[in-house]
């Protein structure tokens, strides 16, 4: 039960990093979800879209959104 609410907790978390971010698309809808457990991590499914063509800048907003 508590790793439920830890997850949900990350997910929500998460979700809210990219919802108030302004290099990331708001026009589309960005998704964050627990996907699966592997040996040694708990892996998220995030999927959203950057405002920015510029591969530099790709970059840096997905570590920012990663970090």
């Amino acid at each position: 039960m508590i790793f439920l609410i830890f997850v949900s907790n990350i997910i929500s978390d998460v979700k809210n990093l990219l919802d108030q971010n302004v290099d990331i698309d708001q026009s589309q809808k960005s998704k964050v979800y627990f996907k699966s457990f592997s040996a040694s991590s708990c892996d998220f499914f995030i999927y959203a879209f950057t405002i920015t063509k510029d591969w530099d800048e790709f970059l840096r907003i997905k570590q920012d959104v990663l970090l």
